[in-house]
């Protein structure tokens, strides 16, 4: 993959630039270069953008890389070509964005987007738009992660050398993100919540156990085990119970059983009293209600001797009430005939009223007829008033108009007025804020100074912490040596001591073995007046040569401390040094931000002081940002404002003008129409009150007439309908007296044949007893039904009882409720011991089943412990699966690294794996360390010098990026950018960084180092060179020589 071209709008402080790398074709090595905060990084973050939609540190939100600068109307977008496989990939991307509205005012939030276009070799072209799918479609061919793209093409600022000094933690969290290696991670971190879950269910068997053991019911004849005794002990107690209470609990099943059975039997025997009883009862109750029924019989005869009598007269009422009816009707109809008459003479009285008024109104015709030819002449002039009276309202309704159109156009300009000011007082507003700009970049360039001091400060304090540790490892190495060199002294001493005495030992040895004449091996005397007497303990030549090990493995010991203690020194002294000149430099760099003049002791207050003033700096500079802006959007608003007033105001005036032309022409119609009018009337309310006036009169006149000739005819047919009615109702009373005779007479013939003779009185009183004819009827047939009831019953009872005597229910049921109580006695026992043994037995069987699963669970529990021990590196190697993994990757990356680092040391410093097991985990497994070919022996990387160091993570970085590369498949990067605080380095160091950069030309690369350093730019001919502009924004220059 090799960048071709990328376009930047409205992204950080770039308008609209397009940067061509090939422009660098020729020149592989090239600088970046650019004052800070330029927007040198911004390059890259907008490469990460397009590729991924996120910036090359992962540490900015794509939404705050549009410009400050960038107008509501105009897009935010990044448009990255690059070249892969002889294939030209094209990727525009855009952040999510606030943009104005494209029809009418307001904004409105643009979701983000991206577009992929692919051009073939044959030139055919390929386009994507869905993220998810562009996203893909560039991992399936990069095969990188974003994390992975940094650590190959890009080496961002502050992150650099931060592998190289980073912890086995640090790198494995570095390793497993570019590597992919969570799957270990993931499967170990399984497997021990696994061992937590097997762990839990070990530890709840061990409770559920014990509250099974709570839960068994011992007998007082059984030796309990103690509270403490294995479940096996307890599980063997309680089934050497359960088989003891077996008999036990038959005997009390039988005892149970037979009292039951007894029981039983006496409960039948009581039911089947009980019945006998009742049916003795019920004959005895038979028996009396028919002596009750007798003695009701002469009453029952007298009722229904009565009950006759009423039946007759029940049958001869409707004789009597059609008598009655007749007489009524006869009755109603003279009193009707009488009401006619009278009727009759009011209405011929009210006809002659009636026909006198219509003669008088038929005598007033001819005043009618000239009210109506007054009305025909007036309607005819009527038309011309009511022209004159249109024309005066279409003249009061323009006046009004002209009226509201000039209220209307004075406001209007009113209104235009003030807006006109309100836009002067904000473009002086806006005048007054042009140098926010400016301020805005000056702020910027501090705020990116205060972050690299900051870094540079973090750094120092990790020398500084690095120089006190090894000042701590002087002091414990000076100890150290104090008490070897104790130590020496005594084996010396102890083999001085052991030596004398083995010499002496000797001499004593071949003393005792001297003869007369012979010469002693001491003084050479041949005479041995006194032979020298055994003083000292023996010692052996073994336990000597053991003394002279012993003293020269302590003076080798002396040796090593004492090189080790001297090497420490020299570096603590070569450190010290540089941090005193990195520490000067730096606190003359933060006195030339802070303005002021600090020492080194006081840089850190000056800088946290520089830092609480800048950001107050900051505040003040956005609350005055957000200030101009939201004047910006005040003026926004008011320009179409004020073109939408001035066009009303227009039109206004040109209504105004409208209106005054129409009513003139109205005015003059209105004169000539008013001299054609007649004197007699002066307008048209005049002239219609008088037309109203005459119509009323004759509209009276009709009323009248109407009224009164539909009066006399209702009157005449009122005559004509009662004269009718009179005739039918003399004729109806006449019959109804013959029906009413006829009635009377058949109803008195009835109650002369009854025998005896019964009185009208009689009769009447009969009558009204009828309504309880009913109910003594329902009273006779039931006492006719009960006794024939009782006589069956007490017959069927005597036939059921036979020859059988009363029986005494009461002594068999006192004999049923005294063996109630034993039966109930009994079962409880039963019952109760049964519950005991069940409830053992089901403990029993649920420890058994519990023991055996406990059994294979702790086996299992022991392997997962084992197998998660391992995997998460609990182990006494702290070592995990992931990295053990990652450590086969590491190893790959340092074998890569060296072939550079032997090349750009002179093959003095090669890259060593430590294999060894620290005392935690945070330094076991991927620690790296360099094997010294001068010294001749292995070093810390954190004692290389800073061009060392530099040398050193290039070429680890360098290497990383190779093996990624491998790993995704072979893939080529054909680009690297190092943005890299080359400022920190000394002039050596730096020396060294140009020679080691430039030794990584060649093989097609194109390399490009980000940097504002002066000595970089005074080396490098070929530069992309950000140039800052006044107004807040940045623009590209190329050059090519010195």
């Amino acid at each position: 993959m090799r960048p071709l071209r990328i376009r930047l709008v409205n992204f950080g402080p770039y308008k609209d630039q397009t940067i061509d790398f090939e422009d660098f074709n020729d020149a592989p090595l090239f600088l970046i270069s650019g004052k800070t905060g330029s927007g040198k990084t911004t390059i890259f973050d907008a490469m990460c953008f397009a590729l991924f939609g996120r910036s090359s540190g992962g540490d900015r939100n794509p939404d705050e890389m549009r410009s400050d600068f960038a107008d509501q109307t105009e897009e935010t977008f990044v448009t990255f070509i690059f070249e892969h496989h002889g294939q030209q990939y094209v990727i525009n991307r855009k952040p999510k964005q606030i943009l104005a509205k494209k029809r009418g005012t307001g904004t409105t939030e643009q979701v983000a987007s991206v577009e992929l276009t692919v051009t073939d070799r044959d030139g055919k072209e390929q386009s994507w738009t869905k993220r998810g799918t562009v996203d893909q479609k560039l991992f399936d061919l990069l095969h990188l992660t974003p994390a992975q793209f940094t650590q190959i093409v890009l080496l961002p600022q502050g992150q650099f050398r931060h592998f190289l000094e980073a912890n086995s933690n640090d790198k494995e969290a570095l390793l497993a993100d570019l590597f992919g290696t969570d799957l270990y991670k993931r499967w170990a971190n399984n497997l021990n919540d696994q061992l937590k879950t097997m762990r839990q269910a070990s530890k709840d068997q061990s409770t559920q156990l014990v509250t099974y053991a709570k839960m068994i019911k011992w007998q007082d004849d059984t030796e309990v085990p103690v509270a403490d005794a294995p479940a096996t002990d307890i599980l063997a107690a309680l089934v050497q119970q359960n088989e003891a209470m077996k008999p036990e609990l038959a005997r009390r099943r039988q005892e149970n059983d037979k009292e039951s059975a007894r029981l039983s039997q006496l409960t039948t025997q009581v039911k089947t009293e009980e019945s006998l009883l009742a049916v003795f009862n019920q004959r005895e109750q038979a028996q009396l209600a028919l002596t009750k029924l007798n003695q009701q019989t002469a009453e029952m005869e007298k009722l229904a001797a009565h009950i006759k009598q009423l039946e007759w007269v029940q049958q001869t009422m409707p004789l009597q009430e059609k008598a009655v009816e007749t007489k009524q009707q006869e009755t109603r109809t003279t009193e009707r005939l009488a009401s006619s008459k009278t009727s009759l003479n009011t209405a011929q009285q009210t006809l002659a009223e009636a026909i006198a008024v219509v003669e008088q109104l038929n005598a007033q015709k001819s005043e009618e007829a000239k009210r109506q030819s007054e009305l025909t002449r007036l309607k005819q002039v009527r038309p011309l008033f009511e022209t004159v009276a249109t024309l005066s309202k279409q003249q009061v309704a323009q006046q009004q108009q002209l009226k509201a159109a000039q209220t209307n156009a004075e406001l209007t300009t009113k209104q235009l007025s003030e807006q006109q000011q309100l836009r002067d007082q904000l473009d002086q507003q806006l005048t007054t804020l042009q140098s926010l700009d400016a301020k805005q970049l000056t702020v910027r360039d501090q705020q990116h100074a205060l972050k690299t001091l900051t870094d540079q400060q973090a750094d120092l304090d990790q020398q500084q912490h690095a120089l006190q540790l090894r000042h701590q490892r002087i002091d414990k190495t000076a100890q150290q040596l104090a008490e070897l060199t104790a130590k020496q002294k005594d084996a010396a001493d102890h083999y001085q001591q052991l030596d004398h005495d083995w010499t002496v030992g000797q001499i004593q040895r071949l003393s005792a073995k001297l003869e007369d004449g012979e010469p002693c091996p001491v003084c050479g005397s041949t005479e041995h007046p006194k032979i020298a007497v055994a003083t000292v303990t023996a010692v052996t030549e073994d336990e000597l040569k053991e003394a002279d090990k012993q003293r020269q493995d302590i003076n080798q010991q002396v040796a090593n401390v004492t090189g080790q203690l001297n090497e420490l020194r020299a570096a603590q002294e070569k450190d010290q040094s540089a941090y005193t000149e990195n520490e000067s430099k730096w606190a003359k760099r933060v006195a030339e931000l802070a303005d002021k003049s600090v020492t080194a002791d006081s840089a850190r207050n000056a800088l946290s002081q520089f830092k609480q003033q800048l950001a107050n700096t900051v505040q003040q500079l956005n609350d005055a940002l957000e200030h101009r802006t939201q004047l910006q959007q005040q003026l926004s608003v008011i320009k179409p404002q004020l073109e939408t007033l001035t066009a009303q105001r227009d039109e206004a005036n040109k209504k105004v003008q409208h209106v005054q032309t129409e009513l003139t022409t109205v005015t003059a119609q209105l004169e000539d129409r008013r001299h054609d009018l007649p004197d007699q009337f002066n307008d048209l309310a005049s002239l219609d009150a008088h037309i109203k006036q005459v119509e009323q009169a004759s509209q009276v006149y009709i009323d009248q007439t109407t009224k009164h000739q539909t009066a006399q005819n209702k009157a005449q047919q009122n005559v004509t309908q009662l004269q009718t009615q009179v005739t039918s109702l003399t004729q109806t009373q006449t019959e109804q007296h013959r029906a009413a005779m006829s009635a009377q007479q058949t109803f008195d013939g009835a109650l002369n044949k009854r025998r005896p003779v019964v009185e009208l009185a009689v009769f009447n009183q009969l009558a009204n007893e009828v309504a309880k004819l009913d109910n003594q009827r329902k009273v006779h047939q039931r006492f006719l039904t009960d006794k024939s009831r009782a006589t069956a019953q007490v017959e069927t009872l005597t036939k059921q009882i036979g020859d059988q005597t009363k029986p005494n229910v009461d002594e068999t049921a006192k004999a049923r409720e005294v063996q109630t109580e034993k039966q109930r006695s009994a079962q409880q026992a039963f019952y109760d011991f049964q519950q005991v043994v069940q409830s053992n037995e089901d403990v029993a069987t649920k420890m058994k089943t519990l023991m055996d699963e406990s059994r294979e669970a702790q086996q299992q529990l022991a392997e997962m412990a084992e197998l998660a021990d391992t995997a998460t590196g609990r182990s006494d190697m702290h070592l995990s699966l992931e990295r053990y993994i990652l450590q086969t990757y590491l190893q790959k990356v340092l074998t890569v690294a060296n072939v550079r680092l032997a090349v750009l040391t002179n093959k003095r410093y090669q890259f060593r794996l430590d294999t060894a097991t620290g005392s935690r985990a945070t330094d076991t497994g991927l620690e790296i360390n360099v094997f010294d070919d001068q010294a001749g022996k292995v070093r810390s990387v954190h004692t290389l010098s800073g061009g060392e160091s530099f040398i050193a993570a290039l070429s680890l970085a360098l290497a990383l990026g190779e093996v990624i590369q491998s790993e995704a498949g072979g893939i080529t990067i054909e680009a690297l950018f190092v943005d890299e605080g080359f400022g920190s380095l000394d002039g050596e160091a730096l020396q060294m960084a140009m020679e080691a950069l430039q030794t990584i030309e060649g093989n097609n690369r194109m390399i490009g180092i980000i940097s504002h350093v002066t000595e970089m730019q005074e080396q490098i001919p070929d530069q992309l060179q950000v140039v800052s502009l006044a107004n807040g924004q940045s623009t590209i220059k190329y050059q090519h020589e010195l």
